[in-house]
């Protein structure tokens, strides 16, 4: 009710100081009754609209909304007809009524939480395009695919080749899964459609699911060493025939069956030997090397090279 005096002593217990605070009390109560802040453990993001007093939240993939607690602050000295932290079911939109410290003023907040899907396509729809660059026409989305493993290369994390189908354009690379997945695996995988070193693949993996195991894998797709260099047969697994290794050494060849020079590389199987000179069916999966600015076939294990006795 009255100014009060606060006296502070230096360190030197000799010097002080007076200070004094006054304490004013606004004598119209405040008519405000927003909303100012709104979050929800995890979520992307938030939009709130002090116009139309509507907030909208945006969640990952996956999210159950049926029981989410949002935490929020408010208009000073204004009443919440539901505590901040609250579990609440957004399976809806829900009105928040914010009450201000004149209690004259009401305003009804409409909540919507948005969960993030996952456009549903096949392998193929995710790699074919005639643009150049061969960009995939789904780079930067969320996308849902499945298909049968046909390659995998283990680490820290798994990256794999997934195939659905046995022509161009049907297959992907996934790059950094946390789940170990075997070839013959069936998956299904939610992830982010990305372009690397002009490589179409999936990152970022949201879900992914071992629907069964031990799957026929699909036949490989028989092309020429000349045609193999095109990007319609990116992550397909194929086979050239009768390929003379023409060059190379220590898992880095180069092999041609009369059309076209194809480097054969260790990336999946670094024991494998080539000898100049001799002629090989070869099976194995195609990537684009960037650093090399060439296509290259990958076999995977001793399986997939055979030395061919008459060329």
């Amino acid at each position: 009710t009255a100014p009060v005096v606060y006296t502070v002593t230096a360190s030197d217990y000799m010097t002080t100081k007076d200070w004094t605070v006054t304490v004013t009390v606004n004598a119209t109560a405040s008519d405000e009754a927003e909303i100012l802040t709104f979050e929800i453990a995890d979520m992307d993001s938030v939009n709130i609209n002090l116009t139309d007093t509507t907030i909208t939240v945006y969640m990952p993939y996956g999210t159950d909304v049926t029981s989410l607690a949002p935490t929020y602050t408010i208009s000073s000295g204004a009443t919440i007809n539901s505590p901040s932290g609250t579990v609440q079911n957004f399976t809806t939109p829900l009105i928040y009524t914010v009450t201000a410290q004149n209690l004259t003023n009401v305003m009804e907040w409409e909540v919507t939480v948005n969960v993030v899907e996952a456009t549903e396509v096949t392998i193929h729809d995710i790699q074919y395009t005639e643009a150049s660059p061969a960009n995939s026409p789904y780079a930067g989305q969320l996308v849902k695919t499945k298909g049968v493993v046909t390659a995998a290369k283990t680490g820290t994390t798994t990256s794999f080749y997934l195939q659905d189908g046995d022509g161009e354009w049907d297959a992907i690379y996934v790059y950094g899964s946390t789940t170990a997945v075997e070839v013959g695996d069936s998956i299904q995988i939610v992830a982010q459609v990305s372009e690397q070193y002009y490589v179409t693949q999936l990152s970022s993996i949201v879900n992914l699911t071992i629907i069964n195991s031990d799957n026929t894998l699909p036949e490989p797709l028989m092309i020429s060493t000349l045609d193999a260099n095109s990007e319609k047969y990116e992550s397909v697994l194929v086979q050239v025939i009768a390929a003379e290794a023409i060059s190379g050494s220590a898992g880095n060849y180069v092999v041609n069956d009369g059309t076209g020079a194809l480097t054969v590389y260790e990336t999946l199987y670094a024991d494998f030997v080539l000898t100049i000179g001799k002629f090989y069916d070869i099976i194995g999966v195609m990537t684009w090397y960037n650093s090399g600015s060439k296509f290259e076939i990958l076999p995977r294990n001793a399986d997939d090279i055979y030395e061919d006795q008459v060329p």
